[in-house]
C-alpha cells in the first residue's frame, strides 16, 4: 500500500517515495473512502527516460478507455484531484508509466479544503517552477494564486486538442529561440488556381499571412471562369507577401505551377493546393531545418487531414524518407520542399501525370539524392482538405494509372522493366521486377524433434514454393525422437535437402551461423520450424524485394493461425528494447497511410523468415552467438546491417503462418529467465534502445505501444533522415551491459 492512496499494482517500492514497475501493466488507485480527505495530490518524476502517465475515471464500478486522460511524455507531472464529486468522483487510477521496465518518484498527498489544497500546492511549485498542475476535477477557481494549471480532457482531448498542444511547443520554442530576420524571401509558396472559391483563398492568405516572415505567397491563375475567383484576385493584387499570375488559358496543374516556379524569389519552393492552408509555425519549423541542415535539397513534413470545413479528422505522422515506401504510395505527399534550382533545372512539373503531378515530381526530383540529403521535418505543417469532387476523388482509377506511370519511369533500369500493380489496397501499388535475377536460395531451418512441426514446413516448401531454385538445410540440435532423421532422409528424395544433427547446448544463433557456413546458395533464407506456407510465391517475392538498391534483408508478413498479424516489422526501441508493430492487429488492418498493404523499409524484421543475401551476411560475421544466444539475435543483426547501410525491406506481398515459440519452452524460468535478461541488457547497452527512436516509425507514436499513438512531448522533433543507427542520436557502442539498463520482457523472434 502507498501512503495516502489506495493498493498498486506491479509496483514495487525500491526507498521512501522511490518505486519501479514489476509488469507491464503498474498503475494505483485513488479514492477518498467514507471520511478521507476530499483532495489528493499525485507527483511523478522519472528516474530513467520520460514517462507516458495516463489516468483513468471509473464509471459504473469499471476502467475504460473512453475514460482516458492521457499525458504528454515528460519526466515530471504534478495531479490534482477532487476525489469527492465530478468525474473522479467514484476513483481514479494512477498509470505512471507504459514503459515496462520503468523506475520513478512517486508522492501522494491528501488536503481536506480547498484552501490547504492551493497552500500545497503553491509551495510545491515555488520550490519547484518546472511543474504545472493538472486539474482532474479541482475548479480552476479555487486556485487562483497557483497560477500554472492546466484541464486535461478526458477521452486523450482529440486531435484538435493535440494539435494545440503541438502549436504551443512551436510558439515556445519561436518565442525563446527566435531566428534572425530574413533578409529577403526564402521559401516561396505556389499555388495553381482555377475558379477557387474565394473563401479557401481567404484561408489560404491568411494562413501565410500569421506566418513568420521569409515566404511569399504565388498564385497562379490558370484561366479562371468563376466571376468571384476573378473578382477575389484582381482585389488581392499586390498584397504584401502575395504575387497574383494571370492567364487567360487554362492549360493544367503543370503550366501554372512552373508559371510560379519561374517567378519564384525564394531558395527554396513548396507546392500548396489552393484549397489548403499552412498550420502555424509552419515557415519557422521550416527555415530552422533548412538552417540546421545545408547540405538537405529535400525537406518534407507531417500533415493534417481535414473535412470540407477544414475541421481535422486525422493526421499523416510519417516516417523518415523511405523509397521503398514511396515505391508503394505517396506518403510524402504535402507539404515539401524543393531546392527552386534544382527543381527549376529538371523541368519543373510534367503534363501527362494530372492527378498524380506531385507523386511524379517526387519520384523525380529524389533519385540521385543521397540519404543525407533528404529530411523528414516531423511538424504537421500543412493543413489538407478532402473534397469528394476533388481530383484525387473524382479521378481516382485514372490517377492511380498516372502515379504508376510515374513509378514504371523512375524504376526502369534498376533491375530491368519494372512493372507496377495493385498493392493489398487497389489504389496503393506494388512494383514487380520481373527480370530480377532469381539466385539460388539456401533455406537454414534450426530443428530438434518436433516431428509434426518439420514434417509441415518441408511438405511445403516441397509442395507449395514455387520458386525455381533453392535448396534446404537443416541444423538439427540432437533430435531424440528417431521419426526425425528418417523424415529427414526422405524428404531428401523430393527436396534438395542437407542435414546436420549435432547435439549442442542450445544456441539458435549458433545454429544459423553452422546452417550458413553449409549453405551454398547466393541467399540465405533463415525459417523457424514453426512456418506454414499460405502462398506458393512468397519466396519469389522476398527475393525480388533484393531489386531495391542496396538491400540486405528481406522480412515477411506473418500471421497466427487466426488470421491477426503477428510480424509487420519490428521496431527498436519499441518498450524500451524492441517489439513488434501492429501485433495482433486483423489480417485487413492496413496501418496509418496504407503502410500494411505495401513493401516498406524497416530498421528490423524477424528472423522467423528472414532473407539475407550472402554480402550483408558475411560483411556483419553472422549472427553474434556469444551476446544473443537465443533472443534478440535477430534485432542485433538487422540493426548492424542497417549501420553497415544495408536496408532492411519488409513485404506484405510474402504471408505465411506463424505457429509463434510451438517448438520451445518458456523463457521465463530458471537459467532460461537469467539468460534471457543477459540478452535484453547486451542489446539495450549494445544499441541504445532505451532512448532510440525508429526512423521507420514516426516519433509523434508512442514507444510504448505497439499500436500507433499519437503522444506529445516536451519538445519539437528534429529533422531526420532513416540512414543506418550510427548516423542517429544513437550510435552502436560495444560495450558489456550493466544491471541498470532498461529492459523490455520480450523477444522480437517469438
Amino acid at each position: 500500500m502507498l501512503a495516502g492512496a489506495g493498493p498498486t499494482h506491479q509496483m514495487r517500492r525500491l526507498g521512501p517515495d522511490t518505486w519501479e514497475a514489476t509488469g507491464g501493466d503498474p498503475h494505483l488507485h485513488l479514492g477518498r473512502g467514507r471520511f478521507g480527505p476530499r483532495y489528493a495530490v499525485v507527483e511523478l518524476e522519472a528516474l530513467r527516460e520520460p514517462m507516458h502517465s495516463a489516468v483513468y475515471l471509473q464509471t459504473g464500478g469499471a476502467f475504460s478507455e473512453d475514460r482516458r486522460i492521457d499525458f504528454p511524455e515528460t519526466r515530471r507531472l504534478l495531479i490534482a484531484v477532487d476525489l469527492s464529486q465530478g468525474p473522479a468522483a467514484e476513483g481514479v487510477r494512477i498509470d505512471p508509466s507504459e514503459h515496462t521496465d520503468c523506475r520513478f518518484r512517486l508522492r501522494v498527498t491528501r488536503r481536506r479544503t480547498a484552501r490547504g489544497l492551493a497552500r500545497y500546492l503553491r509551495n510545491r511549485m515555488t520550490e519547484d517552477r518546472r511543474f504545472v498542475v493538472n486539474l482532474i476535477g479541482v475548479e480552476p477557481a479555487l486556485l487562483r494564486s497557483v497560477g500554472r494549471y492546466r484541464l486535461p480532457a478526458v477521452g486523450g482531448g482529440g486531435l484538435s486538442d493535440t494539435l494545440d498542444r503541438i502549436w504551443e511547443l512551436a510558439a515556445y520554442e519561436a518565442g525563446h529561440d527566435p531566428l534572425p530576420q530574413p533578409e529577403g524571401v526564402e521559401i516561396s509558396f505556389l499555388v495553381p488556381v482555377y475558379n477557387a472559391d474565394p473563401a479557401w483563398l481567404d484561408r489560404l492568405l491568411q494562413s501565410v499571412a500569421d506566418q513568420a516572415p521569409g515566404a511569399e505567397l504565388i498564385l497562379a491563375d490558370d484561366g479562371s471562369t468563376r466571376p468571384e475567383t476573378a473578382a477575389w484576385l484582381a482585389r488581392h493584387d499586390g498584397v504584401r507577401g502575395l504575387r497574383v499570375l494571370r492567364s487567360t488559358e487554362n492549360r493544367g496543374i503543370a503550366d501554372a505551377t512552373n508559371r510560379a516556379l519561374n517567378a519564384a524569389q525564394g531558395d527554396w519552393v513548396g507546392l500548396i493546393d489552393h484549397d489548403d492552408a499552412l498550420e502555424p509555425f509552419a515557415v519557422d519549423r521550416l527555415r530552422r531545418a533548412v538552417r540546421v541542415h545545408p547540405e538537405v535539397e529535400f525537406f518534407y513534413t507531417d500533415e493534417v487531414i481535414a473535412d470540407a470545413e477544414m475541421r481535422p479528422i486525422s493526421a499523416f505522422l510519417k516516417p523518415a524518407f523511405d523509397p521503398v515506401l514511396l515505391s508503394g504510395v505517396n506518403y510524402v505527399n504535402h507539404l515539401s520542399l524543393y531546392r527552386r534550382n534544382r527543381l527549376a533545372a529538371l523541368g519543373g512539373l510534367r503534363d501527362g501525370f494530372h492527378g498524380s503531378q506531385d507523386y511524379e515530381l517526387v519520384l523525380r526530383y529524389t533519385r540521385g539524392l543521397a540519404a543525407e540529403q533528404i529530411r523528414h521535418v516531423p511538424y504537421p505543417a500543412y493543413r489538407w482538405r478532402q473534397r469528394e469532387e476533388s481530383v484525387s476523388h473524382a479521378g481516382r482509377v485514372e490517377a492511380t494509372e498516372r502515379a504508376r506511370k510515374a513509378l514504371a519511369g523512375h524504376f526502369s533500369g534498376f533491375a530491368g522493366e519494372a512493372v507496377p500493380a495493385p498493392a493489398l489496397l487497389p489504389d496503393l501499388h506494388r512494383v514487380r521486377f520481373p527480370d530480377a535475377p532469381r539466385p539460388r536460395v539456401s533455406i537454414v531451418i534450426p530443428n530438434r524433434n518436433c516431428h509434426d512441426l518439420i514434417s509441415r514446413v518441408l511438405d511445403d516448401l516441397a509442395e507449395r514454393t514455387a520458386y525455381p531454385d533453392f535448396e534446404v538445410v537443416i541444423v538439427d540440435n540432437g533430435s531424440t525422437d528417431m521419426r526425425v532423421p528418417s523424415l529427414y532422409e526422405r524428404m531428401a528424395h523430393r527436396l534438395p535437402l542437407r542435414f546436420d544433427i549435432r547435439s549442442e547446448q542450445f544456441n539458435f544463433a549458433a545454429m544459423v551461423n553452422r546452417g550458413a557456413a553449409m549453405a551454398r546458395g547466393e541467399v540465405l533464407l533463415l525459417l523457424n520450424n514453426d512456418i506454414s506456407v499460405i502462398d506458393p510465391n512468397w519466396l519469389s517475392e522476398m527475393v525480388e524485394c533484393l531489386a531495391y538498391p542496396r538491400t540486405g534483408i528481406v522480412g515477411a508478413r506473418l500471421l497466427y493461425p487466426n488470421g491477426t498479424i503477428q510480424h509487420a516489422g519490428v521496431v527498436l526501441g519499441l518498450g524500451g528494447l524492441a517489439g513488434h508493430w501492429h501485433y495482433k492487429a486483423a489480417p485487413d488492418d492496413y496501418g496509418e497511410m496504407g503502410r500494411l498493404a505495401v513493401r516498406n523499409s524497416m530498421t528490423v524484421v524477424t528472423g522467423a523468415c528472414m532473407l539475407v543475401t550472402r554480402d550483408c551476411w558475411q560483411s556483419l560475421g553472422g549472427m553474434d552467438a556469444e551476446r544473443f544466444a537465443v533472443a534478440y539475435n535477430d534485432v542485433d543483426f538487422c540493426a548492424r546491417a542497417r549501420d553497415q547501410g544495408f536496408g532492411v525491406v519488409w513485404t506484405p506481398f510474402a504471408t505465411l503462418y506463424h505457429h509463434e515459440s510451438a517448438s520451445r519452452g518458456s523463457d521465463l524460468i530458471g537459467e532460461k529467465a537469467r539468460r534471457f535478461q543477459r540478452e535484453k541488457m547486451a542489446l539495450a547497452a549494445r544499441h541504445g534502445t532505451a532512448g532510440f527512436v525508429d526512423p521507420a516509425l514516426s516519433p509523434w507514436y508512442s514507444r510504448f505501444q505497439s499500436r500507433p499513438r499519437l503522444v506529445v512531448g516536451e519538445r519539437l522533433h528534429e529533422a531526420r533522415i532513416f540512414g543506418g543507427l550510427s548516423s542517429s542520436p544513437h550510435v552502436i557502442r560495444d560495450v558489456h551491459p550493466s544491471d541498470d539498463q532498461q529492459l523490455m520482457p520480450r523477444s522480437a523472434r517469438g
